[in-house]
């Protein structure tokens, strides 16, 4: 708006910056009032990105807190099914060592039965082997006790009782073998009785020279004094029986053999 100059240059100059001052006035008023306009036209907009900025913050921390809860129910899972297997593992655990326990528990008592077996194994077999032993050097000694007394026995002869004599050469023999003996003892009574023969005997030894499951084989050796018309003094001599013995049969003698005096003797028994 043109303001009409009535004084100087200077008061129109200043009219003319009002209109100016007054012109700017009226654009911002005209700004202000577009604004106003288009907040009108949109009242939405801002509603709704109030609503956004109101939103926002809570939904945001409702997710995270959601999922943080979700991410804390999972963990919480995970960790009741670890502790659950865990403690089912430990379980186990603890029923296998148990179990490998009782399992090497078991196996120690076994091994120690068996060694106990084995060792009662070895006791007894060494039990029998030492009745074993025992038993066969008593036969031994036996069988050679009975050859020396019986060696004794026939060495020993006097002419004034030829039946004693026959009765100890007989002594302990086998039927058959008693028979045999008293058919030489009668042929013997011819010589002793001319000969006046007397005889004393000494054991010396004897010796088991094998044993057939229970049937020995002996040797013994007879020290004797022999006298008769020939030698008055008497004759030392060294007599030498080998016999079978059969322990099996009571100890009888079923053989004899090799009956010899020794030098300057006659055989006894024939």
């Amino acid at each position: 708006m043109t303001a009409i100059k009535t004084t100087g240059t200077g008061n129109a100059e200043v009219l003319d910056d009002e209109v100016t001052d007054d012109e700017v006035t009226d654009d911002e008023v005209t700004g202000d009032e577009t604004t106003e306009g288009a907040a009108r036209e949109n009242p939405a907009t801002d509603d709704s990105t109030a609503d956004d900025l109101a939103t926002d913050g809570p939904e945001e921390s409702c997710e995270s807190s959601a999922t943080v809860h979700g991410d804390t129910g999972e963990t919480a899972e995970n960790v009741a099914r670890k502790r659950l297997f865990t403690r089912d593992r430990r379980r186990r655990g603890a029923r296998r060592s148990i179990s490998v326990r009782a399992l090497v528990a078991s196996l120690l008592v076994i091994a120690a039965l068996a060694m106990i077996a084995v060792l009662g194994w070895k006791v007894h077999s060494q039990s029998d082997e030492l009745a074993a032993q025992r038993a066969d050097a008593d036969g031994r000694q036996h069988a050679e006790q009975v050859a020396l007394d019986y060696s004794v026995g026939a060495a020993q002869m006097d002419y004034r009782d030829e039946n004693a004599w026959t009765g100890r050469l007989t002594k302990g023999t086998s039927p058959d073998l008693s028979n045999r003996l008293r058919q030489a003892a009668d042929s013997m009574q011819q010589m002793t009785v001319p000969m006046q023969w007397t005889s004393t005997a000494q054991p010396i030894t004897a010796k088991v020279l094998s044993d057939n499951n229970g049937v020995y084989q002996v040797v013994c050796f007879v020290n004797v004094l022999t006298k008769n018309v020939q030698a008055t003094d008497g004759i030392q001599s060294t007599a030498t029986y080998r016999m079978t013995i059969n322990s099996n049969d009571n100890w009888q003698i079923t053989e004899i053999s090799g009956i010899g005096p020794a030098q300057g003797t006659t055989p006894a028994g024939g």
